[in-house]
């Protein structure tokens, strides 16, 4: 089920007293040649609210991350640190599908 993320933030605020780990599929899109590639994020964060903040505004929100978790989706080596360039135009999420019971 898609969600656009207003809504996905509506659901998280809703969800912020849950105290198991939050998990998704994280949909990140190289915006360069347009391959879309699913990561399963399984964290230590607690909330949804937490785990879209750090997609969406946070630490993951830049290329350089986000260019990290598309290889290991890929299944590709981890890249070198001079092969990751910090920006927002690169990388993107097309779409983060909350897991378990948290939708």
């Amino acid at each position: 089920m898609k969600r656009d993320f207003a809504e996905l933030y509506e659901l998280s605020t809703r969800l912020m007293a849950q105290t198991r780990p939050a998990r998704a599929l994280i949909h990140i899109r190289d915006d360069e040649t347009g391959e879309v590639v699913i990561h399963e994020e399984d964290t230590d964060l607690n909330t949804l609210h937490d785990l879209l903040f750090e997609w969406l505004e946070n630490n993951y929100s830049c290329d350089c991350n986000r260019k990290l978790y598309w290889m290991r989706a890929k299944g590709y080596r981890e890249a070198d640190p001079g092969e990751c360039h910090c920006g927002d135009t690169r990388y993107s999420i097309t779409n983060i599908e909350p897991l378990d019971d948290q939708a």
